[in-house]
């Protein structure tokens, strides 16, 4: 079932992507889709983007440079900060998040992680981390699977085991602490643009940031 499927068959749901990844295509064409989905379903989705993992992607480079290329052609295309979502998890990706995009969408953290990266993002942008659910009336059964589960992708794929190790640390330095000095300056000022949700969003924030090219 796609997307359009999916919006069609909900009156409210807000749906979207995760992830289109940022190696696997134009930046316009994933523009162009966000445009035609919410021609007819104003409100109703997010354009999530991502790196994905290196072991998936032979152009894989230094992700934060290549994501800041990806959302000045989303800009450029005329896709609203709000109406786009990144699989954030280290400090510096969500400190891009918080204030170019309208949520963040990581993959396989803990809980402890969707707190600091509440923090992170601030009151504006959404976190809606994945959760994986277990459809299991044994309780010990349905843990097991699930560990095991987790353990496959944890060992196959890079970015995910320090992200974890280093949320669930206590003596971490939260991202919202670790951004404020995380890029090349390039300074440009933004504000919050309308939720995706249809609804605005808390005050809105005028705040100067730095984005590197």
């Amino acid at each position: 079932m796609d997307v359009d499927e999916l919006l069609e068959a909900t009156s409210t749901l807000v749906i979207g992507t995760s992830i289109v990844t940022i190696w696997g295509g134009e930046p316009g064409v994933a523009a162009a889709a966000y445009h035609r989905v919410t021609e007819r379903f104003p409100g109703r989705f997010w354009l999530g983007v991502g790196a994905g993992h290196r072991e998936h992607t032979p152009a894989y480079r230094k992700t934060l440079a290549a994501m800041n290329a990806y959302l000045d052609a989303l800009d450029a295309a005329g896709v609203p900060v709000a109406g786009r979502a990144i699989a954030a998890l280290g400090p510096k990706m969500l400190a891009l998040t918080a204030e170019w995009a309208g949520g963040a969408v990581p993959y396989l953290v803990p809980p402890v992680h969707t707190k600091l990266a509440r923090e992170a993002l601030g009151p504006a942008a959404v976190p809606a981390p994945e959760m994986k659910v277990v459809l299991d009336p044994g309780p010990v059964r349905a843990w097991d699977t699930a560990r095991r589960g987790s353990k496959t992708r944890r060992s196959a794929w890079s970015a995910t085991p320090p992200t974890c190790a280093a949320s669930a640390s206590p003596t971490t330095t939260s991202p919202a602490k670790a951004a404020t000095g995380s890029s090349t300056p390039s300074s440009r000022t933004v504000g919050r643009r309308p939720s995706p949700r249809g609804r605005p969003n808390t005050t809105p924030r005028a705040r100067t940031t730095s984005r590197s090219r």
